[in-house]
Protein backbone atom coordinates (compact mmCIF):
# COMPACT_ATOMS: atom_id res chain seq x y z
CA UNK A 1 0.00 0.00 0.00
CA UNK A 2 2.88 2.30 1.15
CA UNK A 3 5.23 2.71 -1.66
CA UNK A 4 9.20 1.46 -0.34
CA UNK A 5 11.66 4.20 1.06
CA UNK A 6 15.03 3.63 1.99
CA UNK A 7 16.52 4.61 5.12
CA UNK A 8 18.60 7.56 5.87
CA UNK A 9 21.87 8.08 7.15
CA UNK A 10 24.00 11.27 8.90
CA UNK A 11 27.59 10.70 9.45
CA UNK A 12 29.80 12.46 12.14
CA UNK A 13 33.76 11.29 13.57
CA UNK A 14 36.24 13.02 16.20
CA UNK A 15 38.52 14.07 15.28
CA UNK A 16 36.20 15.51 12.46
CA UNK A 17 37.69 16.33 8.93
CA UNK A 18 39.25 19.36 7.90
CA UNK A 19 43.00 20.46 6.82
CA UNK A 20 45.80 19.65 8.76
CA UNK A 21 49.79 19.84 8.10
CA UNK A 22 51.40 17.19 6.83
CA UNK A 23 53.29 15.12 9.05
CA UNK A 24 50.52 15.38 11.38
CA UNK A 25 48.99 11.78 12.63
CA UNK A 26 45.58 10.83 13.69
CA UNK A 27 46.03 7.50 15.95
CA UNK A 28 42.05 7.27 16.25
CA UNK A 29 38.98 8.13 15.23
CA UNK A 30 35.45 7.47 16.40
CA UNK A 31 32.64 7.09 13.67
CA UNK A 32 29.53 7.59 14.40
CA UNK A 33 26.49 6.79 12.24
CA UNK A 34 22.84 8.00 13.11
CA UNK A 35 19.97 5.92 11.34
CA UNK A 36 16.49 7.05 10.59
CA UNK A 37 14.70 3.44 9.55
CA UNK A 38 11.87 4.10 6.84
CA UNK A 39 10.08 0.89 4.82
CA UNK A 40 12.35 -2.07 6.26
CA UNK A 41 14.24 -2.74 9.23
CA UNK A 42 17.87 -1.95 8.90
CA UNK A 43 20.03 -4.99 8.56
CA UNK A 44 23.58 -3.64 8.11
CA UNK A 45 25.98 -1.12 8.88
CA UNK A 46 29.08 -0.20 7.08
CA UNK A 47 32.01 2.17 7.55
CA UNK A 48 34.48 3.54 4.46
CA UNK A 49 37.64 4.65 4.13
CA UNK A 50 37.26 5.94 0.49
CA UNK A 51 35.95 2.92 -1.04
CA UNK A 52 37.64 0.65 1.52
CA UNK A 53 35.25 -0.95 3.86
CA UNK A 54 37.31 -0.57 7.84
CA UNK A 55 34.67 -1.89 9.64
CA UNK A 56 31.15 -3.54 10.12
CA UNK A 57 27.83 -3.13 12.35
CA UNK A 58 26.22 -6.98 11.14
CA UNK A 59 23.38 -6.82 13.87
CA UNK A 60 22.98 -2.99 14.38
CA UNK A 61 19.26 -1.55 15.83
CA UNK A 62 17.05 -3.08 13.66
CA UNK A 63 14.72 0.20 14.45
CA UNK A 64 17.42 2.61 13.61
CA UNK A 65 19.27 4.12 15.76
CA UNK A 66 23.06 5.79 16.78
CA UNK A 67 25.96 2.83 15.76
CA UNK A 68 29.62 4.25 16.32
CA UNK A 69 32.88 2.22 15.14
CA UNK A 70 36.48 3.32 16.47
CA UNK A 71 39.04 3.50 13.23
CA UNK A 72 42.39 2.76 15.02
CA UNK A 73 44.88 2.90 12.13
CA UNK A 74 46.34 6.06 11.86
CA UNK A 75 45.51 8.26 9.01
CA UNK A 76 48.30 10.84 7.48
CA UNK A 77 47.06 11.24 4.16
CA UNK A 78 43.97 12.48 2.10
CA UNK A 79 40.95 10.29 2.56
CA UNK A 80 37.84 10.37 2.90
CA UNK A 81 35.48 8.39 5.94
CA UNK A 82 32.12 8.06 5.36
CA UNK A 83 29.28 5.27 6.61
CA UNK A 84 26.55 3.33 4.91
CA UNK A 85 23.43 1.81 5.50
CA UNK A 86 21.43 -1.44 4.02
CA UNK A 87 18.14 -2.06 5.08
CA UNK A 88 16.38 -5.80 4.80
CA UNK A 89 14.99 -4.94 0.94
CA UNK A 90 19.19 -4.35 0.35
CA UNK A 91 18.36 -0.78 0.01
CA UNK A 92 21.50 1.12 0.16
CA UNK A 93 22.40 4.55 1.53
CA UNK A 94 26.13 6.29 2.15
CA UNK A 95 26.31 9.51 4.13
CA UNK A 96 27.66 12.84 3.36
CA UNK A 97 31.54 12.23 4.17
CA UNK A 98 34.71 13.69 6.33
CA UNK A 99 37.09 14.44 4.60
CA UNK A 100 40.90 14.80 5.63
CA UNK A 101 43.36 16.84 4.04
CA UNK A 102 46.94 17.11 4.64
CA UNK A 103 49.45 20.01 3.14
CA UNK A 104 52.70 21.70 3.87
CA UNK A 105 52.33 24.74 5.18
CA UNK A 106 51.88 28.51 3.90
CA UNK A 107 54.15 30.92 5.58
CA UNK A 108 54.07 34.48 5.51
CA UNK A 109 54.43 38.28 6.95
CA UNK A 110 57.79 40.57 7.30
CA UNK A 111 61.29 39.95 7.29
CA UNK A 112 64.34 42.03 8.76
CA UNK A 113 65.89 44.79 6.09
CA UNK A 114 68.66 42.34 6.20
CA UNK A 115 67.12 39.09 4.53
CA UNK A 116 66.78 39.85 1.32
CA UNK A 117 67.83 35.70 1.31
CA UNK A 118 65.87 34.56 3.98
CA UNK A 119 66.88 31.25 5.47
CA UNK A 120 64.87 28.24 6.47
CA UNK A 121 64.22 29.82 10.29
CA UNK A 122 63.35 33.25 8.93
CA UNK A 123 60.98 31.83 7.01
CA UNK A 124 59.82 29.32 9.71
CA UNK A 125 59.48 32.60 12.24
CA UNK A 126 56.75 34.07 9.84
CA UNK A 127 52.92 33.14 10.39
CA UNK A 128 52.40 29.45 9.66
CA UNK A 129 48.86 29.00 7.52
CA UNK A 130 47.87 25.62 7.24
CA UNK A 131 45.93 26.12 4.55
CA UNK A 132 44.63 24.78 0.93
CA UNK A 133 46.01 26.37 -2.09
CA UNK A 134 44.14 29.71 -3.06
CA UNK A 135 44.87 33.67 -2.41
CA UNK A 136 46.10 35.06 0.67
CA UNK A 137 45.21 38.54 1.67
CA UNK A 138 47.68 40.20 4.61
CA UNK A 139 47.70 43.35 5.79
CA UNK A 140 51.10 44.76 6.55
CA UNK A 141 52.11 47.48 8.93
CA UNK A 142 56.04 47.82 9.11
CA UNK A 143 58.91 49.83 9.39
CA UNK A 144 62.28 49.37 6.90
CA UNK A 145 61.05 45.55 6.91
CA UNK A 146 60.66 43.13 3.79
CA UNK A 147 57.28 41.83 2.85
CA UNK A 148 57.36 37.60 2.25
CA UNK A 149 55.56 34.88 1.29
CA UNK A 150 56.74 31.55 1.61
CA UNK A 151 54.55 28.84 -0.86
CA UNK A 152 54.67 25.26 -0.16
CA UNK A 153 55.39 22.94 -3.66
CA UNK A 154 52.18 23.19 -6.16
CA UNK A 155 51.79 26.59 -5.52
CA UNK A 156 52.23 29.11 -8.10
CA UNK A 157 51.48 32.31 -7.46
CA UNK A 158 50.36 33.91 -10.65
CA UNK A 159 50.00 38.09 -9.55
CA UNK A 160 50.98 40.18 -6.06
CA UNK A 161 48.48 42.83 -5.84
CA UNK A 162 48.74 46.23 -3.93
CA UNK A 163 45.77 47.74 -2.00
CA UNK A 164 44.88 50.32 -5.25
CA UNK A 165 44.69 47.28 -7.43
CA UNK A 166 47.98 47.69 -8.86
CA UNK A 167 50.29 44.51 -9.82
CA UNK A 168 53.20 44.96 -7.53
CA UNK A 169 55.03 41.40 -8.75
CA UNK A 170 57.95 43.15 -10.35
CA UNK A 171 58.96 44.54 -7.26
CA UNK A 172 59.47 41.22 -5.26
CA UNK A 173 62.44 38.99 -5.59
CA UNK A 174 61.87 35.16 -6.35
CA UNK A 175 64.01 32.35 -4.25
CA UNK A 176 64.22 28.96 -3.72
CA UNK A 177 64.76 27.51 -0.02
CA UNK A 178 64.42 24.48 1.27
CA UNK A 179 62.18 24.35 4.27
CA UNK A 180 61.84 20.96 6.42
CA UNK A 181 58.32 19.97 6.96
CA UNK A 182 56.47 18.38 10.12
CA UNK A 183 57.05 15.09 8.29
CA UNK A 184 60.60 15.46 8.45
CA UNK A 185 60.94 15.99 4.28
CA UNK A 186 62.65 19.05 2.88
CA UNK A 187 60.42 21.14 0.59
CA UNK A 188 61.43 23.37 -1.79
CA UNK A 189 59.56 26.42 -1.26
CA UNK A 190 59.21 29.49 -3.60
CA UNK A 191 59.67 32.44 -1.96
CA UNK A 192 58.89 35.98 -2.53
CA UNK A 193 60.10 38.98 -0.90
CA UNK A 194 60.30 42.68 -1.49
CA UNK A 195 62.49 45.88 -1.06
CA UNK A 196 62.31 47.12 2.58
CA UNK A 197 59.49 49.28 3.18
CA UNK A 198 57.50 51.25 5.91
CA UNK A 199 53.93 50.73 5.34
CA UNK A 200 50.67 51.30 7.46
CA UNK A 201 47.63 49.05 7.36
CA UNK A 202 48.89 47.77 3.40
CA UNK A 203 46.51 44.61 2.68
CA UNK A 204 48.45 43.16 -0.28
CA UNK A 205 46.65 39.72 -2.15
CA UNK A 206 48.75 36.98 -3.37
CA UNK A 207 47.28 35.51 -6.13
CA UNK A 208 47.05 31.98 -6.51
Amino acid sequence: MYPYTKPTISFSASPAGGVREKGTTLEEIVLTANITKKSENIKKVEFLKDSAVIGTIDAPKAGGGTETYTYEQPINANCQLKARVTDAKDGTVDSSAQSYTFVYPLYIGSLDASASSPTQDQIKALEKKVVTKGTQKYTYTIDNKRMCIACPPGWTLSKIVDPNGFDVTSSFAKKTVSVTGLDGTAQSYTVYVSEPTTQSGFAVTFNV
